[in-house]
C-alpha cells in the first residue's frame, strides 16, 4: 500500500495492539486509521453481557494508553449481541462491516487464490475484509503478495481507496 500511496483502516485486536506497540506506531506514522476489532477476537454470540462490557472497557483503556482515539468498530465474524450494541453506542463507535471477503485467513489458501477472489468479488466502493492470520502458514505474506498483484490492476481501472473516516465522515 505504501508503494501506491494507499491509506487503509486496520481493525486491530486490542491485546495484539498492546503486545505490538511498534506496529501500531508504524500504522499511525504511515497515515493509516486504526479501528477496534475486540479485545481477544471472541465471537459476540458466545459471550455474556459482562464479558462484552469488559471487552470494550479493557480495549478502550489499551487504545487510549497507545494514544489512539478509536471511532470505528468491526465485530469479529460480523456478530453482535445486545451488549455490543450498547457498548458501541456508549463509546460513540461506528460499526463497520464488509461486503468482500477473500477467505485469506484459511491456512491452505494460496496468494493466487486470494488475488483471484479479490479480482472476481470486488467493485469500486466495496469494503474489503482482509486478515493478518497472526503469521500462520506465511500469513500475512500471502495476503500481501495477493495485494501486490491486485492493487496495480485496481489502480489502472480507476478504483478509489479510502480510510473509513473518509468514507463515513
Amino acid at each position: 500500500m505504501d508503494k501506491h500511496k494507499i491509506k487503509a483502516t486496520f481493525f486491530v485486536v486490542a491485546k495484539f495492539a498492546e503486545d505490538n506497540p511498534q506496529l501500531i506506531e508504524r500504522m499511525k506514522r504511515e497515515g493509516h486509521l486504526i479501528g477496534f476489532h475486540s479485545l481477544e477476537h471472541r465471537n459476540a454470540l458466545c459471550q455474556t453481557p459482562g464479558y462484552t462490557k469488559n471487552d470494550f472497557n479493557q480495549s478502550e483503556h489499551i487504545f487510549r494508553h497507545l494514544g489512539l482515539n478509536i471511532r470505528f468498530f468491526r465485530p469479529p465474524w460480523g456478530h453482535l449481541n445486545t451488549e455490543t450494541l450498547a457498548c458501541v453506542k456508549q463509546y460513540g463507535y461506528k460499526t463497520v462491516l464488509w461486503n468482500v471477503m477473500a477467505e485469506d485467513w484459511r491456512g491452505n489458501t494460496t496468494w493466487q487464490e486470494i488475488a483471484e477472489k479479490l479480482k472476481r468479488r470486488t467493485r469500486n466502493g466495496d469494503i474489503i475484509c482482509l486478515h493478518d492470520g497472526r503469521g500462520k502458514n506465511d500469513a500475512p505474506g500471502r495476503t500481501i503478495k495477493a495485494l501486490e498483484d491486485v492493487l496495480p490492476l485496481w489502480i489502472s481501472e480507476g478504483y478509489h481507496f479510502a480510510r473509513m473516516d473518509e468514507k463515513y465522515e
